[in-house]
């Protein structure tokens, strides 16, 4: 059993069995990386236009259709990812699991002896 001052809660730690993931979830969270670095660049790209040039303003539409694009593909990849149940990355097998067992009402004056829980 653990106690946490940061969020003032009681956590009890045990051994678990937990399911590996997916393995089409590490190629989706490679994608969803690689399409938000484009994205980035896209950005830096288009934060060299000049928006009064034609020339430029043309660029900058279709830079805007291409973010469109990528944030549309992250959606569609994240929502494949949930499909998969994807939340946990690694290996599975037997790992240390939190478990979350009260808040901490408040102590008794004497220090010895438990604490309240109120869960």
């Amino acid at each position: 059993m653990f106690y946490s001052p940061s969020d003032d809660n009681w956590w009890l730690g045990s051994i678990s069995e937990v399911a590996s993931e997916n393995a089409e979830c590490a190629q989706l969270r490679s994608q969803i990386f690689t399409s938000r670095r484009d994205i980035a660049t896209l950005q830096a790209t288009k934060s060299g236009l000049d928006p009064k040039s034609p020339v430029d303003l043309a660029e900058t539409r279709e830079v805007n259709q291409q973010i469109t694009a990528l944030n549309q593909h992250i959606s569609a990849t994240n929502a494949r990812m949930a499909t998969l149940s994807s939340a946990h990355a690694g290996p599975g097998g037997k790992q240390l699991v939190w478990t979350f067992v009260g808040k901490r009402v408040g102590w008794a004056r004497d220090q010895r002896r438990a604490p309240i829980l109120d869960r």
